[in-house]
């Protein structure tokens, strides 16, 4: 799953949105948006283990039919689920079932069993008999469950099947997506999300991701819309204005993968080509309005990522088909569903707007999960990692095969950035961690960003050609089943010999990082470098002393190189000397980024430039640029960073040098440099399709913005470069710089403006005018009817604004309202966000309801945070803090009597 969720203003998650969400909201404005969070710096409850149930049967096969009711929001289901028992004695069970009616239950057909069931082969079960008169069973509803009891005890390995008639108005799981007065236009869908346990809410399933059946839904919908769920289409039959779709899976997955989608979709289909002959298709449904050429432009790159992943797992695809359907307000960025990924919209985007944003991430995401997630699943929630850290960094390999080494070594320093705030800021925890309070705790940046860059690690310390075979081995031997950190640990040793217990102890099982101090000096009587390495992280419970392999690069003043392989052990400090044939100029450690760390190697301005600028590994030039950036300008800093901007290979460097400059305006001996280089490389837009460059020299001229020549270069960059990322940041600095000049030209462009990306720059331009007729242009963007997404971004920058509007304090509470009611989760959370950030006390009772009430544990989660920013902590928060002091104190008291305990030794 790659999360658009509601559950980011709560704290800062992955929200593996990056693909989307990231390409709406800048760096600020994500910041402002989960600001107000308070971390507690603890994960989940450290005492509590969320160990996985055990299920006392197998299902065999879930089959529904299914109906709805859209304008009520209603499911009508008719499920037949055929199941094999564990134990002998099998006289009554449970199935997970959330607010669903149970009208009926009855057993349709038995089977008598030859063979028990066992954890490693399926029961052999005579095959089933149609009862002469179907047997209706007595039935009872608990929290969260349907308590069905058989009519007599049956052996292990019977094979069962009963059939449920149910209906129900699911609060979550299943969303209805209508027209409105506001959004006429929108048309009508339905769409489910099941992750974590949510398709229990509109069919009785065992929802937990540790059984695996396959699956048929039949659905019946009105002519005119289509049905798209997993698996091949075995027929579609028209009759009286209905169409019924029959959708069946033969692969067998874990109950959460199921789903339907519902909409007027337009079909677009590309294929791919197998070795038997035959052609994969790889199907695209999106609205009606969308073109084809707008659709490939998201979608277009699938047949070729299947190839991809084919290639370097050695597993063919899967399935009979794969689909992808684009839905409206989507809560996530997308959802896996086995053959039949769920994407949102917003993911769809125009030419222009393509040359900064891609969908590539977010599509590669989900095919990804096809393998890692769908074909082997997690057993728990604990390991998801094995679903989400691997089709996350599955998705950074294909950016490798697509856009080259740099490329990839950016994303993965990007997956280690955002995981890192959250190990500093948020909590520290190990990636497979049993202690969350819900399962969607455990989907955050560890899971999924660090458990990529533990992958890529795990790559570096097997070699290419070993780690690809153990994930071939891990792969086939767990083939439709569910697996474990230890079921692939032994696929590792099997296929390569290796034992890696160490690696797999220290980042899997415990947190936090390795924080490496480095020096390194030359030894000209020896001829050797000698690099010295402390580990200078705080050693506990959590977050060990680390050993690893690290990666040592000299470069002299002839060209000479020298590359050298040493392994830094789980202790303080450490000291290495190398025998080079030259004195290096250049000292590089880890230089392609590969190690999840923090490093502080001191290093002097002259060498931190020749670094930025002759360095053949690109994560090494950026990190001597950021070093560069931080320190004061000078002449010849200055100049070096310059240098980088005009010359360097790759984007992403220039973009630090252009960011690094700014410092250098403000100084006088360095101004004139500085602002040449930057406007030149505004300047640069033939030269540099892509606008990253662009809008960071942009950014980096805001000091300045108020020079007429500077407001003039802007504002030519605003009006003519084709970038929305560069007309953005354009208007933030020229607003910056002259708000009254500023104004007029941003109001006119956003009236003109149709792109959500295009909108998304104009609207933070706007907030950063910080006058009244700004404010109120952005007030009426965050009203119902404005575009969700644009709403949205409205709806963040409300409490930065709302000084400014005056005495509309009665319309601002509407507003707030109006977003507290709306069915739309992210949008509710939204307005619990911003009703905090204004601290509008009227919205307690309703936000004390939602903690309580609202159908998801992240949303409950979302209004408590909210709660704790009006009122402080509750009760309970602080009795548990109390009882966390009187702990500490407890333990210190014990360290105490101990030391006086050696003193007397001593």
């Amino acid at each position: 799953m790659n999360h658009l969720s509601s559950r980011f203003p709560v704290r800062t998650r992955i929200l593996l949105s990056l693909a989307v969400l990231a390409a709406v909201l800048t760096p600020a404005l994500w910041a402002q948006a989960v600001g107000g969070a308070t971390p507690d710096h603890r994960f989940g409850r450290p005492h509590r283990w969320q160990w996985p149930p055990s299920p006392a049967y197998h299902v065999l096969n879930y089959k529904l039919r299914l109906r709805f009711h859209p304008r009520r929001g209603e499911v009508m289901g008719a499920e037949t689920i055929t199941l094999v028992p564990f134990h002998n004695h099998f006289r009554g069970f449970y199935l997970n079932s959330v607010g669903l009616a149970i009208d009926r239950v009855t057993l349709t057909a038995a089977g008598a069993a030859r063979r028990a069931p066992t954890a490693d082969a399926p029961a052999i079960a005579e095959p089933l008999r149609k009862l002469a008169s179907p047997r209706r069973l007595d039935f009872s509803l608990a929290p969260r469950r349907l308590q069905i009891r058989l009519p007599r005890a049956y052996p292990a390995g019977s094979r069962l099947r009963l059939r449920i008639i149910y209906h129900g108005f699911p609060k979550t799981g299943l969303t209805f997506i209508n027209p409105s007065r506001y959004y006429p236009h929108r048309p009508a869908e339905i769409w489910s999300q099941g992750e974590s346990i949510f398709n229990r809410d509109w069919f009785p399933c065992w929802d937990y991701p540790n059984d695996k059946a396959t699956s048929e839904t039949i659905t019946t919908v009105p002519a005119g819309q289509v049905v798209v769920s997993n698996g091949h289409l075995a027929s579609v039959k028209k009759h009286a204005g209905e169409v019924t779709y029959d959708w069946v899976e033969s692969v067998p997955h874990s109950s959460y993968l199921i789903s339907i989608a519902v909409g007027p979709w337009a079909q677009f289909t590309q294929y791919l080509p197998e070795p038997d002959g035959k052609s994969l298709p790889v199907e695209t449904f999106v609205p009606r309005y969308v073109s084809r050429a707008r659709a490939m432009r998201s979608f277009g790159l699938t047949p070729d990522m299947i190839a991809w992943y084919q290639r370097e797992t050695g597993v063919r695809y899967p399935y009979g088909k794969y689909a992808q359907t684009a839905v409206h307000n989507f809560t996530e960025g997308g959802m896996e569903n086995i053959s039949a990924t769920t994407q949102t919209e917003w993911t769809l985007h125009s030419r222009r707007a393509g040359l900064d944003t891609s969908s590539q991430s977010l599509v590669a995401h989900e095919l990804a999960h096809q393998w890692f997630g769908d074909l082997v699943t997690t057993r728990d929630w604990a390991n998801i990692w094995l679903n989400e850290g691997f089709a996350t960094f599955m998705d950074a390999t294909y950016t490798q095969h697509h856009n080259g080494e740099d490329a990839y070594r950016w994303v993965i320093y990007q997956d280690q950035q955002q995981a890192q705030s959250e190990d500093l800021h948020q909590y520290l925890r190990p990636i497979v961690d049993y202690h969350y309070r819900y399962p969607e705790q455990v989907f955050d940046a560890a899971t999924y960003l660090k458990g990529a860059s533990v992958l890529d690690m795990l790559r570096n310390v097997l070699g290419d050609r070993l780690f690809w075979l153990s994930l071939h081995r891990y792969l086939e031997t767990h083939r439709a089943g569910v697996a474990g950190v230890h079921d692939l640990m032994a696929a590792i040793r099997q296929a390569s010999g290796e034992n890696l217990d160490w690696f797999f102890h220290e980042w899997l099982y415990r947190g936090g990082m390795p924080h490496y101090a480095v020096q390194a000096r030359w030894d000209a009587a020896r001829k050797q470098e000698v690099v010295t390495v402390s580990q200078t992280q705080t050693r506990d419970s959590v977050q060990p002393l680390f050993r690893m392999p690290v990666e040592l690069a000299f470069y002299g003043a002839g060209r000479q190189a020298d590359q050298q392989r040493v392994t830094v052990r789980a202790v303080r400090r450490q000291s290495f000397a190398i025998p080079l044939a030259f004195q290096p100029q250049i000292v590089d450690f880890d230089p392609n980024d590969i190690i999840y760390k923090q490093l502080t190697f001191e290093k002097t301005p002259a060498e931190l430039i020749l670094q930025a600028i002759r360095d053949p590994a690109m994560m090494s030039r950026y990190w001597a640029v950021r070093q560069l950036a931080k320190m004061p300008p000078t002449p010849q800093i200055t100049a070096g960073l310059a240098t980088v901007l005009a010359h360097d290979n790759y984007w992403a460097v220039r973009a630090a040098a252009a960011r690094g400059l700014k410092k250098s305006l403000a100084n006088s001996p360095t101004r004139a440099v500085a602002q040449g280089a930057l406007l030149r490389a505004l300047a640069s837009s033939p030269a540099q399709p892509r606008g990253t460059v662009r809008a960071a020299a942009a950014a980096a001229l805001a000091p300045v913005a108020g020079q007429s020549e500077i407001f003039a270069a802007l504002r030519r960059a605003f009006q003519h470069d084709p970038s929305y990322a560069v007309e953005g940041a354009a208007a933030a600095a020229m607003a910056a710089g002259d708000s009254s000049r500023a104004y007029p030209l941003i109001a006119r462009a956003l009236t003109q403006a149709h792109a959500v990306h295009q909108v998304r720059g104009l609207e933070i331009a706007l907030g950063r005018c910080h006058n009244p007729q700004a404010a109120a242009t952005l007030f009426k963007l965050t009203q119902p009817g404005t575009q969700m997404l644009e709403r949205l971004i409205a709806l963040y920058l409300l409490p930065s604004q709302a000084a400014m509007l005056g005495n509309q304090k009665a319309q601002i509470a509407q507003t707030i309202q109006s977003a507290l009611n709306a069915h739309f989760p992210f949008l509710k959370e939204v307005g619990m966000q911003v009703a905090a950030g204004l601290h509008d006390t009227a919205v307690i009772p309703q936000l004390r309801s939602y903690a309580r009430n609202l159908p998801t544990p992240n949303q409950r989660h979302a209004a408590r945070a909210a709660l704790r920013k009006l009122i402080g902590p509750s009760a309970g928060e602080k009795a548990h803090a109390l009882r966390r002091i009187q702990r500490l104190q407890q333990h210190i008291e014990r360290l105490r009597r101990h030391l006086q305990a050696w003193k007397k030794i001593a």
